[in-house]
């Protein structure tokens, strides 16, 4: 085969395969919607306070994090360090809620 000036020799792609769908058993259907991911589990009294007590940490740190984003953007801020480190401290207590969440479960 010979191409021309600019020509490009073009190949075809192999048809996509497809996978059989999962099916599901009856007995699967049955169960009910799972735990989503985000939220704490059901715990037992001691450590459910515990857990909603590091929620509540995690929704002002939040917060704070927007405020100091917003200060980076209107130029109040001098460099994103602060950012970075409120971030590493939400990623922590993230982390203790969900271990806590897992030892009573």
């Amino acid at each position: 085969m010979i191409f021309g000036i600019g020509e490009v020799p073009v190949k075809k792609r192999p048809a996509p395969t497809t996978r059989p769908k999962h099916r599901m058993s009856e007995s699967d259907r049955s169960v009910g919607p799972k735990t989503p991911i985000g939220k704490p589990k059901p715990v037992v009294v001691g450590k459910q306070e515990e857990t909603v007590a590091g929620i509540i940490d995690l929704e002002k740190m939040r917060k704070e994090l927007a405020e100091l984003k917003q200060k980076r953007i209107t130029g109040s801020l001098p460099n994103g360090s602060l950012i970075a480190k409120k971030r590493k401290e939400i990623a922590r207590t993230l982390t203790r809620i969900k271990t806590n969440a897992k030892k009573t479960t």
